[in-house]
C-alpha cells in the first residue's frame, strides 16, 4: 500500500487502483469507525473494473495510518485538508465521495471545504450534517428515547469527562473521533462558517438502513434534507454495515446514481407541437425538397434487391408507421437461427435518403458477415422535422427485437447489434447510439424498455454531419478550396438542414449536435465501439474527427480513418468510372465488413 505524509506530519496509508485507460471518474472511499480502507474491497473491485479509478484512505487512527494520541488531531476540518494533500499528490483533481459512518462526516467536511473539487456525493447509513452543529449528548439521547424509545449514544457520555481516562490503559486511538465530537471540538473550529456555504449543491444519495439503529434514517434525514436540494434517498433491509452484508447494494444500482450526473442532465428527445417555420418560408421548403426528391428517387433506379419489406407502426411519429427494406442470410437448416442485426439510416440531409440507395452495401454486409440488415426508411423532413426520424429508428430497433419480428422471419440476437449510416443518417446513428446508451436520468428509459441481454457492439459512421448547431454555410467556407469544390451547394444543404430543424428545436442538444455531447458525458454512457471514416475533400470531416477525439477522450474505443481524396459520399459505388474513388469505395467497406465480424464475434 502506497504511504503519504501530510503537511501535519502524519503517514496515511491507501489504496489506489487505475484502469488502464482513461478512467471514467475518480472515486474516494471513506471508511468508518472501527474500520480501514480495505472494507470497501467490493466496491473497489465493481467500480475499478468498470473503469472508475478508486482510492480508499485508512483513515487518522486506523490500519497502517498514523496513530495520534492528541484529540486536537482529529478534526474533521484539518482531516479533510489531509484527504485533499493525498489527493493532490496523486494527481486527482476531482472525485465521487463515497463515505460510510464517519467517514461520512467526514465527507460532508471535503464538500464544505474544498466544493471545487466534488463531483457527486454518496452517504450511507449516516447521512450528512452541516458545520457549526453543537453536539448536546444529553440533549440528542433525550429525544432518541422519545422518538425511538433508547438512547441512541447512552454510551458516549464517558468521553467527556477526565476520570474516564485518569489512568490511561492504551485501547484504540481511533476512539479520538467521538472524543473530538463529543467534546465539540469541531463546532468550535466550524462555528463562523457562513451558513450559505453549509449547503451541498452536487447531486447527493443517502443511502439508509432499515435496520440500522443508530444511524436511524427518520432520525438522521430531517436534519439531512434542509441542506441538500439534490437528494436521492434509497433504503435497502439491511443493518449499519450495508456495503459488507449486501456487497451488490453497494456496487451495483445504488451507488451508479451518483455516477450519472451528466446523464441525469439530458432531457429526452419528444415530438412537440408547433416545432415548424412561419408559413411562407415552410411552403417553399415543402416545395424545393419535394422536387429534390422526386429528382433523386427518379436517379437512383428502383426500389428492389431486398428480401423483405415490412411496415412497423410508429404512433405519433411521421405517418404513423415506417417502411424497412430488409436483407436477409442465405437460408439455413436451423430455420429459426438469430442473427446479428445491423441497422442502417441512409443519408440525404434529412430530406431524400431512401432503403434503395444502399442496397449493393447492404447486401455485401449480409453475405460476409451473416447479419439481418434492416435500411429504415425513416420520417423526412420538412414535413417530419427532429426528433421523428430519431425515435423511429429507435422502434424499429425496439420491434426487431419482439415476437412481431419473428413471425415475419426475423431472428435477431439482441446481443450483436450493430448500427451505421453515413451523412445525415451517421447524425442518427451517433445520437441513437447516444441513445441507446444512458443507465440514468430521464433518458434510461430507451435503454430499459428493450430485452436485458440486448447490446450494440458496434455503431459505424460515413462522413457524418454532427455539427448541425452551426450554420452549413460556415462548415462549407472553413473547409479547404478543393472540398468546397466536391460539397453541395450551400443553398441546397441549408435549405434540408433547416427543414430537419425548425427555429424551435433547441440544437445544442446532444441529438441534434452530437458533438456538444461533453468528455464526462460520454465517460458515463455505455457508448459502444465506434467506427468512423471521413474523406479529406469533404467540407464535414472535421466535425467527424471531433467527435472521433471525444470519444477516444472519455475512454471508448474508437477506429477513426481519413481517406485521401474522399469526396462526400464515397460509400456509395461510383458511377463515373473512376478507379480511386473505386478503390476508395472497396477499402472503406471492406473494413466494415471487418469491424463487424469482429464485433459479431
Amino acid at each position: 500500500m502506497p504511504v503519504f505524509k501530510v503537511s501535519r506530519g502524519y503517514e496515511y496509508s491507501y489504496i489506489i487502483r487505475r484502469p488502464v485507460s482513461a478512467p471514467k471518474a475518480f472515486v474516494l472511499f471513506l471508511h468508518g469507525w472501527p474500520s480501514i480502507g480495505l472494507e470497501w474491497h467490493h466496491q473497489l473491485d465493481h467500480f475499478h473494473n468498470q473503469g472508475y479509478a478508486v482510492i480508499a484512505p485508512d483513515l487518522l487512527g486506523s490500519g497502517h495510518t498514523s496513530r495520534p494520541a492528541d484529540v486536537d488531531a482529529y478534526l474533521l476540518k484539518d482531516m479533510a485538508k489531509d484527504i485533499v494533500e493525498i489527493l493532490d499528490h496523486e494527481q486527482v483533481v476531482r472525485f465521487i465521495g463515497v463515505g460510510h459512518d464517519w467517514g461520512s462526516s467526514l465527507l460532508g467536511r471535503l464538500a464544505v471545504y474544498f466544493p471545487e473539487r466534488i463531483e457527486n456525493l454518496a452517504f450511507i447509513t449516516v447521512g450528512y450534517t452541516p458545520p457549526g452543529t453543537r453536539f448536546d449528548i444529553d440533549l440528542v439521547n433525550e429525544q432518541s428515547k422519545q422518538a425511538l424509545g433508547y438512547a441512541a449514544f447512552g454510551y458516549q457520555d464517558h468521553r467527556k469527562r477526565r476520570e474516564a481516562t485518569a489512568d490511561g490503559l492504551g485501547g484504540l486511538p481511533t476512539l479520538a473521533w467521538y472524543k473530538a465530537n463529543v467534546r465539540n471540538l469541531n463546532y468550535e473550529a466550524e462555528k463562523d462558517i457562513a451558513e450559505e456555504n453549509k449547503y451541498l449543491h452536487y447531486p447527493t444519495l443517502y443511502l439508509t438502513s432499515a435496520k440500522d439503529y443508530i444511524a436511524v434514517p427518520r432520525s438522521m434525514l430531517p436534519r439531512m434534507k434542509p441542506w441538500v436540494p439534490d437528494l436521492e434517498v434509497q433504503e435497502i433491509d439491511s443493518g449499519h454495515w450495508a456495503f459488507l452484508h449486501y456487497p451488490e447494494f453497494g456496487s451495483l444500482s445504488h451507488l451508479h446514481y451518483i455516477m450519472a450526473t451528466e446523464q441525469r442532465r439530458v432531457s429526452i428527445p419528444t415530438v412537440k407541437d408547433g416545432d415548424e417555420w412561419p408559413s411562407l418560408f415552410r411552403i417553399y421548403l415543402n416545395c424545393l425538397t419535394w422536387i429534390l426528391r422526386k429528382l433523386v428517387l427518379l436517379l437512383t433506379g428502383p426500389n428492389e434487391g431486398h428480401d423483405l419489406k415490412v411496415k412497423i407502426d410508429t404512433p405519433g411519429l411521421g405517418a404513423g408507421y415506417v417502411v424497412c427494406n430488409i436483407w436477409l442470410p442465405r437460408p439455413t437448416e436451423e430455420t429459426q437461427a438469430k442473427h446479428p442485426l445491423v441497422l442502417v439510416l441512409e443519408g440525404g440531409v434529412f430530406v431524400l435518403g431512401h432503403p434503395k440507395d444502399g442496397r449493393l452495401n447492404n447486401r455485401r454486409i449480409v453475405d460476409q458477415t451473416g447479419a439481418i440488415v434492416m435500411s429504415v426508411n425513416y420520417a423526412k423532413a420538412p414535413r417530419y422535422p427532429y426528433p421523428h426520424a430519431l425515435l423511429q429508428a429507435y422502434e424499429v430497433l425496439r420491434w426487431s427485437l419482439t415476437r412481431s419480428a419473428t413471425l415475419e422471419g426475423i431472428y435477431v440476437d439482441p446481443l450483436r447489434v450493430a448500427i451505421g449510416g453515413n451523412s445525415a443518417g451517421g447524425n442518427l446513428t451517433a445520437a441513437l447510439s447516444l441513445l441507446l446508451s444512458f443507465r440514468s436520468g430521464p433518458c434510461s428509459i430507451f435503454r430499459d424498455a428493450l430485452p436485458l441481454d440486448f447490446k450494440q457492439v458496434l455503431h459505424f459512421m460515413f462522413y457524418p454531419s454532427l455539427e448541425l448547431r452551426l450554420p452549413y454555410d460556415l462548415r462549407l467556407t472553413r473547409s479547404t478550396s478543393d472540398a468546397q469544390k466536391h460539397s453541395l451547394p450551400a443553398w441546397m444543404a441549408r435549405a434540408m438542414e433547416h427543414s430537419y430543424l425548425p427555429p424551435r428545436v433547441f440544437k445544442d442538444d446532444i441529438f441534434v449536435f452530437p458533438v456538444a455531447a461533453s468528455v464526462d458525458l460520454l465517460r458515463e454512457l455505455d457508448i459502444p465501439p465506434a467506427v468512423l471514416f471521413t474523406g479529406s475533400l469533404d467540407c464535414l470531416k472535421e466535425e467527424g474527427f471531433r467527435y472521433a477525439q471525444n470519444l477516444t477522450k472519455s475512454g471508448k474505443e474508437v477506429i477513426f480513418h481519413e481517406f485521401q481524396g474522399g469526396t462526400h459520399g464515397f460509400s456509395v459505388k461510383p458511377q463515373d468510372g473512376s478507379t480511386e474513388a473505386q478503390a476508395i469505395y472497396e477499402e472503406c467497406w471492406a473494413r466494415i465488413c471487418h469491424s463487424l465480424k469482429e464485433a459479431f464475434l
